[in-house]
């Protein structure tokens, strides 16, 4: 059992004030009656927030979201595998960094490598909403991802003919 979603990783502000929230309409819909959290010195910002500021900071070396928290470390269950994600813009080209604490090579890593780039057009998208001035030369850059346990179960191996 997971004890987070992605969505509230992304737009965490106001995660787990009314359950599970699994589209982003639900944050904006709670965002009118509730105060989003509030870290040790100001409000969450979340994944809009980091549009914003890149939108017209798109120099800023200060992009980045995490989604592994340090409450993570108390609660039980899996804990999100993607650390954070940086999103850095240099020479027109917006490149993203990808720290993983683990990667299942065979059930997540394609995915993973999906998603993230997903992520970094979907970026590159709104910021052009935002600023289309700036943001409308700008291209995908470099993709960097690092996992510090990559790793493949013995049984996926021999199902797949790797490893009998």
């Amino acid at each position: 059992m997971f004890n987070h979603t992605y969505m509230e990783r992304l737009w965490p502000r106001f995660a787990g004030m009314a359950g599970p929230l699994t589209e982003r309409s639900d944050f904006t819909r709670l965002s009118s009656d509730k105060r989003p959290h509030k870290g040790i010195y100001a409000e969450y910002g979340d994944l809009s927030t980091l549009v914003d500021v890149l939108s017209f900071e798109p120099l800023s070396r200060q992009a980045v979201i995490p989604l592994y928290f340090p409450e993570d470390l108390m609660v039980e269950g899996r804990k999100p595998c993607t650390l954070l994600y940086q999103f850095i813009m240099r020479d027109d080209r917006l490149s993203i960094y990808y720290p993983l604490r683990s990667c299942d090579f065979i059930r997540h890593w394609a995915d993973d490598c999906y998603l993230a780039v997903r992520l970094l057009l979907w970026i590159i998208d709104e910021c052009r909403k935002n600023n289309n001035a700036v943001w409308n030369k700008v291209k995908p850059g470099f993709y960097n991802m690092h996992m510090t346990s990559l790793h493949m179960f013995a049984n996926d191996a021999i199902q797949r003919g790797i490893r009998k």
